[in-house]
């Protein structure tokens, strides 16, 4: 959930994530791979001022050396300027600075100022975009800009929190298409009437895809009869469960499935995953290894769901049920004219100079002779005869909000 929250929040801004590893150092390594997008950037050419500040202070095209150097630079940020820093902590920042300097270490509370401190010392605007549903973006801007451009940086806040750079979306998706993306050689050879068909071969004329870019042949390429085919590559499962070559049509017994041949490759996730088929898998006639036989079973029957007429009193509203078995049936909560009617009624009580005591006893009686009179059935009031136990319970509540209700009631009902 986190990760597609920070996903939709790069997408906003037409990022994606670049990949930083864990290692401790993942908030000062995606700030470093974000300044060397701008060192080596030829496009930017009024960023100069920006560039010679980074040059002085150090910065190469090194990731590791520049991310060591930008906690030194960090650590001495917060030494130098450690008045203008306390005031967002509540530690001595002298005992975490000597820890903090320290490669790989993020175990910190000062780690909590990594980016505003990057941000004053780089003396350009760093964007944290985030995977908090509320805050999709933090920024932190500098008191000295010299910089035209943010570094837009991503945080995924999920159990420790990580870092990670940023890049254009566009890049990302091209990346994941060169990625993915295998060549079909040899794919219309058949239809041209080629009869002896081999493909992928390293030559003056190939055009395979693969070849070119100095690549073997993968599971994801179409290719017939491969010469430029590599061992089988093996990839995390996530949640392979099986799979189901040939279940689903009449197969022939002659053909065998989950296995490559001459003139095409297999389909099968188990051979694409480089694992054998196994008892999970619905697979028929298999030809990767299936040690287990098919636990299909030609007479399986199909279950009906079994169907009961409800009795008639599931037919009933509940309170006619419980009141045809003997039961008390509640009248429920306190509606608000029942609520203003007795404070009426205490009010009448209180009021009253013939010694008559404000009491539970005399409220619950004046209360029910008020909602029963014939009165107050002409005028169609929606309320309801209250039982002596459900008036104690409200004027004890009452009594509880007593400061609530001032101007109600001048003295604490007994």
């Amino acid at each position: 959930m986190n990760k597609e929250c920070l996903q939709r929040n790069l997408a906003s801004f037409g990022l994606a994530v670049d990949p930083v590893p864990g290692n401790g150092d993942c908030c000062l390594t995606s700030i470093v791979k974000e300044l060397h997008k701008v060192i080596l950037s030829k496009e930017d050419e009024g960023n100069y001022e920006f560039v010679d500040h980074l040059r002085r202070l150090g910065f190469q095209t090194s990731i590791v050396e520049d991310t060591n150097l930008l906690r030194s630079l960090f650590c001495q940020e917060i030494e130098n300027n450690i008045d203008n820093y306390k005031n967002w902590v509540d530690f001595d920042i002298n005992d975490e600075l000597s820890k903090f300097s320290m490669s790989g270490w993020f175990n910190s509370s000062l780690g909590d100022l990594c980016v505003l401190a990057c941000s004053n010392l780089l003396r350009t605007s760093i964007v944290v975009i985030t995977s908090i549903p509320g805050a999709p973006f933090i920024p932190f801007v500098p008191s000295t800009i010299c910089s035209k451009m943010a570094i837009f940086i991503a945080y995924n806040h999920s159990a420790p929190g990580h870092y990670d750079a940023t890049q254009e979306m566009v890049q990302a998706v091209l990346d994941c298409a060169s990625i993915k993306k295998g060549c079909n050689c040899g794919r219309m050879a058949k239809s041209r009437g080629v009869v002896d068909i081999t493909s992928c071969i390293e030559s003056r004329t190939s055009r395979c895809s693969c070849l070119k870019k100095g690549q073997t042949c993968t599971r994801l390429c179409r290719c017939v009869n491969c010469k430029n085919a590599s061992q089988v590559e093996k990839s995390p499962s996530g949640q392979h469960k099986g799979c189901t070559c040939g279940s689903m049509k009449n197969v022939k017994s002659a053909f065998v499935t989950c296995k490559d041949n001459v003139e095409r490759k297999s389909r099968c996730p188990c051979l694409r995953l480089g694992t054998k088929c196994t008892s999970s898998c619905r697979c028929s006639n298999c030809g990767n290894n299936k040690d287990c036989p098919d636990k299909r079973s030609s007479n399986v029957t199909s279950i009906t769901r079994k169907r009961s007429n409800p009795e008639k009193y599931k037919r009933m509203r509940g309170a006619d049920y419980l009141a045809n078995k003997g039961f008390v049936v509640s009248n429920g909560p306190w509606t608000n004219l029942e609520s203003i009617i007795l404070f009426v009624v205490i009010e009448v009580i209180e009021g009253s100079g013939n010694g008559v005591a404000l009491n539970s006893l005399n409220v619950a009686e004046l209360y029910n002779f008020v909602v029963s009179s014939e009165k107050v059935k002409e005028i169609g009031l929606a309320v309801t005869y209250k039982p002596f136990s459900s008036i104690v319970g409200k004027l004890s509540w009452l009594n509880e909000k007593h400061s609530l209700h001032e101007s109600l009631m001048d003295s604490k009902i007994n």
